[in-house]
């Protein structure tokens, strides 16, 4: 399966549930790695911090096997949110998902980020994919994609020194 054989739409207050399982299936092990337990009713809670109506379902002829989450501003993309089923990962459809952002980026100079868990296998993905770490917090990877366009303007701008 490839991305070309999705189709994509805005998930709505009715697919809280489905949103969830997509979730739970293919981050539980890695918030099993990070945390040591997976509570279900905390990770609803967390889960829905972010409205479903921020998520982009991606769905075969048959259902949804994915979503991601993705935030534009003038400065930057972040990617904040990608979850692919187990049966559909290692497919291309999250590096074709990725490169879309990377592209759109580089033609307007801006960078994207994105955070991953330590754990988290995609991490080597997204190097694959020109990423590079940017910084670490306890559980996560923060990694971003800066074409030379980006590199260069961001090193013209003059840093302040911190006090």
């Amino acid at each position: 399966m490839k991305l070309h054989d999705l189709t994509r739409r805005k998930a709505t207050e009715g697919d809280r549930r489905l949103l969830f399982e997509i979730q739970k299936r293919s981050m539980r092990e890695h918030v099993l790695a990070a945390f040591g337990s997976f509570d279900e009713k905390k990770q609803w809670e967390m889960f829905f911090r972010v409205p479903p109506q921020e998520h982009e379902l991606l769905v075969d002829e048959f259902a949804a096997i994915g979503f991601w989450v993705v935030y534009r501003t003038v400065d930057q993309i972040e990617l904040a949110r990608i979850a692919i089923l187990p049966g559909f990962q290692g497919v291309g459809i999250g590096s074709s998902l990725i490169r879309e952002l990377t592209c759109e980026a580089s033609s307007n100079s801006i960078p994207v980020r994105l955070r991953v868990f330590k754990t988290n296998p995609a991490r080597k993905l997204y190097r694959l994919l020109g990423f590079e770490e940017e910084r670490r917090s306890k559980y996560h990877i923060h990694m971003i994609f800066q074409n030379e366009r980006v590199k260069k303007r961001r090193s013209r701008i003059p840093r302040m020194p911190l006090r």
